[in-house]
């Protein structure tokens, strides 16, 4: 290959044979063939690598121990020390509905009273920024609240503020920190994550947006391994939908708190 790619180099710079094969490089900017060779090798396997865990063709990448590696694993073994994405199924395939908010906040509340208090937990989870008071400097928090079933009951609750976040990444991570308690104190139950962001909800039923990747992929993570079931659901919000109230409150009082390395959620 090099020798074809130098003979075309020269009819190009129209040079003789004995030119120096760096100085064509150089002139051309074009890397030798070995170069050229390694670079489409390693994009292959990068490309090997970021396919889903589920594509046939991962099956045919380990190594096996009596066989001789072929091109395909060779070019895999380059670049093969990175996770593998998981483009797995939602965790709800029916879409949420999203009309009219004051219609919406009925049908919420019908729901309300079908969820069974002594099997369900649903978790209310809500971001906000506000601007303080010390030279404008914007603040983000974050807040959830769990309750028994469609009831007023409230079983956990927490807040936090996050340093250097919109409030996407606030609602993210309130939803993350509920599911984390949620699991816990409500470990035999069904859960439901309840959200008045219609982005959120679709990144965490398996559509992330660009930021806060990882929170959506720890929240994936933590709801697909809970056996009773865990339910994202759009809730309308300022509907004075009680739980929804009180995330929103929270997540305001979570902006305003001083910075912690972890804020620890508080029982009732």
């Amino acid at each position: 290959m090099e020798s074809v790619l130098r003979t075309a180099i020269q009819a190009v710079l129209l040079v003789w044979k004995t030119h120096p094969g760096r100085i064509l490089h150089f002139k051309l900017q074009i890397p030798p063939a070995e170069v050229l060779s390694e670079s489409i090798r390693q994009r292959y396997g990068f490309r090997y690598g970021r396919v889903d865990k589920n594509h046939l063709l991962v099956y045919r990448l380990p190594v096996k121990a009596w066989k001789k590696p072929t091109r395909l694993q060779l070019c895999y073994q380059l670049l093969s020390a990175f996770p593998r994405p998981d483009f797995s199924r939602p965790l709800s395939t029916k879409p949420p509905q999203r009309g009219n908010k004051d219609e919406e906040a009925k049908l919420f509340r019908e729901w309300l009273g079908r969820i069974d208090a002594g099997h369900d937990l649903i978790v209310y989870s809500d971001g906000a920024q506000i601007r303080g008071q010390d030279q404008g400097v914007t603040r983000t928090g974050w807040g959830y609240t769990i309750r028994k079933g469609g009831t007023t009951q409230e079983v956990c609750q927490g807040k936090g503020s996050l340093l250097q976040a919109e409030v996407v990444d606030a609602e993210v991570y309130g939803a993350l920190m509920g599911l984390v308690v949620a699991r816990v104190v409500g470990r035999h139950k069904r859960l439901f994550v309840c959200l008045d962001n219609t982005s959120v909800v679709d990144g965490l039923n398996g559509t992330p947006l660009k930021t806060s990747r990882n929170i959506f992929k720890h929240f994936k993570e933590l709801a697909t391994t809970h056996k009773p079931g865990v339910i994202v659901k759009w809730i309308p919000g300022h509907k004075n939908i009680e739980g929804n109230k009180a995330a929103d409150r929270l997540a305001k009082d979570g902006a305003m708190m001083i910075l912690d390395a972890a804020n620890s959620p508080t029982s009732t």
